[in-house]
């Protein structure tokens, strides 16, 4: 499983977009952060970039592939239990804080 962001400035069809992931049986879940929407799917970007320009073939979109271990940022605690989904099973630090903390993972980064 991979974490991936859709991102995208056209806010007025961000409903249009939730919905139709929700019909995508291969897009595990979701979530809105950042700007963005979160994906997890064991497909790749560019079939993910198909799915989207199908159903939205005027979209301006990018999809982007998160690795968990070399993303950087601020985000709540549990959007990086969102993106730690898609990785590898080393187990969420208590660092992680709320509302907002940096990466996701015990380094001392």
């Amino acid at each position: 499983m991979k974490c991936y962001v859709l991102v995208t400035g056209d806010l007025k069809r961000r409903q249009s977009i939730i919905d139709y992931i929700d019909k995508v049986p291969e897009i595990a879940g979701w979530r809105i952060a950042s700007g963005g929407i979160f994906l997890l799917s064991e497909k790749d970007e560019e079939w993910l970039t198909d799915r989207v320009h199908e159903e939205f073939p005027k979209l301006v979109f990018l999809i982007v592939s998160l690795d968990f271990y070399s993303v950087q940022g601020y985000q709540a605690r549990d959007t990086w239990e969102f993106i730690f989904l898609s990785s590898a099973s080393t187990p969420m630090s208590s660092n992680v804080g709320s509302p907002l903390s940096k990466r996701g993972i015990g380094s001392s980064k």
